[in-house]
């Protein structure tokens, strides 16, 4: 195929990206067949941007990163005038006046070796299988008994796949069903048939995205005594909110912040759990694909909650069901397990080149499914 195929009837910005294999899709901008952001690209730059650029003296038409979020670029000569009215730094001012924002409040400040030095990969894959074999098997547990999808499990299917069959739809409404399952069987999701008798339970689901675990566990649950907490740091598409909506469910609230600047003890719904009158609460912390350093700030955020005598959980919180995915992407900086690396036997050196080897194979792996 070639571009002008792609080009034959194409409505939107005519910028072809190589790296995705594709069209732009942003709508193009009035009187160009490129969007705001590819325009460069062409020789119709409109003379309002060009007038801009000679006011400030500037001779050269460039797009950069936006300096508060780079998800979008902006006229290099345009940054000043930017700054004021981009919607991100609004909307991170309004978020550091609420009460759960604190900077930075569950970042990891390990240290690294201050003078790298080799590692003997061999001796590093001996260090990690013994690892395993003496402290990491002896305490893995075999997964509650899959079967078939019972009736309420069902529902949780429906609700979180809807009729689609698509596999992809259909394989994440399954593994939420799997993580309902597991969560059920230790006490996590009450299954008392009074709805009076359990606790409160305040449910948050960390690196929300769609919100559809937490549709799935909410399903399971029910209306009375539960609600849902949804952190998230982007803005999403079609998220279980409006699903909630329709079932007449409000005993919920998505919050748009990084995790990394939560106090989880402030949220929305979990602050009010314990208010006079009312049955003593309970806080779950739940995600699915919670990718590298974020599953170990999502730990560390736990330390806001008072801690129990025993050093176990805090005494606020029931429990904890994380499935996390991308460990390339974990830091030494930021992982909570230092300690018991170290004890290990295992330095920051031996930290980084697994990271890299796991990285390499991480893309390895990507490239050969994506050219399948």
């Amino acid at each position: 195929m070639t571009i002008d195929d792609l080009l034959d009837g194409w409505t939107q910005c005519c910028f072809y990206m190589k790296n995705k294999r594709r069209l732009c899709n942003i709508g193009r901008s009035p009187g160009s067949m490129y969007c705001g952001n590819h325009r460069l690209t062409s020789d119709d730059i409109p003379a309002r941007v060009l007038n801009d650029a000679k006011a400030v003296g500037s001779t050269e038409i460039t797009r950069i990163p936006c300096p508060i979020d780079p998800s979008h670029t902006i006229f290099s000569h345009n940054v000043n005038a930017h700054i004021k009215v981009c919607n991100t730094g609004a909307r991170n001012a309004l978020m550091e006046k609420q009460p759960y924002f604190c900077k930075d409040c569950n970042t990891g400040y390990n240290v690294k070796c201050a003078s790298p030095s080799p590692v003997n990969v061999d001796d590093l894959v001996r260090k990690v299988r013994n690892c395993y074999h003496t402290k990491v098997q002896p305490e893995m547990q075999e997964p509650t008994s899959q079967g078939t999808v019972s009736v309420p499990e069902a529902d949780i299917m429906e609700a979180v796949g809807g009729t689609s069959t698509a596999f992809a739809k259909i394989r994440h409404a399954r593994q939420n069903v799997c993580i309902v399952r597991e969560m059920t069987a230790e006490g996590l999701i009450s299954t008392d048939p009074h709805p009076s008798e359990r606790r409160p339970t305040a449910y948050v689901e960390l690196g929300a995205g769609k919100g559809m675990l937490g549709l799935a566990v909410k399903t399971a649950a029910g209306v009375s005594g539960s609600r849902l907490v949804m952190v998230e740091r982007m803005g999403v598409h079609r998220k279980a909110d409006k699903t909630l909506r329709e079932k007449n469910d409000n005993s919920f609230v998505r919050v748009r912040m990084d995790i990394r600047d939560c106090l989880l003890s402030r949220l929305p719904g979990v602050s009010t759990l314990d208010a006079p009158g009312e049955k003593e609460g309970r806080v779950v912390l739940i995600a699915k694909h919670l990718c590298g350093l974020a599953t170990d700030i999502t730990l560390r955020s736990l330390s806001c909650f008072p801690v129990a005598d025993d050093g176990s959980l805090p005494e606020d919180v029931q429990g904890v069901a994380l499935a996390t995915c991308c460990h390339h992407a974990c830091s030494w900086e930021d992982y909570v397990a230092v300690d018991w690396l170290k004890d290990q036997g295992f330095t920051s050196d031996d930290f980084e080149e697994a990271y890299e080897h796991y990285t390499r194979s991480h893309i390895s792996t990507h490239l050969l499914y994506k050219h399948l």
